[in-house]
């Protein structure tokens, strides 16, 4: 399971243009809504979705009062399983296979 972190007070403004939802990575926060289906996942691209945890947004949206955590689960497939359970080998087989595939805003890691 991962920490998520709902940011009560976009929602109650109703503000559509701000991010509501922000999974914790551990490194950072992504706000992309479709996390479960992105396929950088537990290897981000640092696409525009991307806060990295040292940053000031992150610390503010981290401390930010209203705030809900909720643990939700995510299903993961066998070689980002293998990368949080610490395996090595995994992490760089993951890494390689995402090596060229685009973020969720179109940026790519490498190109060919």
């Amino acid at each position: 399971m991962m920490e998520v972190l709902i940011d009560r007070q976009v929602i109650d403004e109703r503000s559509i243009d701000q991010p509501w939802r922000y999974y914790d990575l551990g490194h950072g926060l992504c706000s992309y809504e479709f996390f479960d289906q992105c396929p950088h996942r537990m290897a981000c691209a640092r696409c525009n979705f991307y806060v990295p945890k040292e940053s000031n947004r992150a610390e503010l949206i981290a401390s930010k009062a209203g705030m809900i955590r909720m643990l939700p689960e995510i299903p993961l497939t066998d070689d980002e399983r293998d990368a949080v359970e610490g395996d090595r080998q995994a992490v760089e087989r993951l890494l390689q296979r995402l090596e060229f595939t685009p973020a969720p805003d179109g940026s790519v890691p490498r190109k060919r």
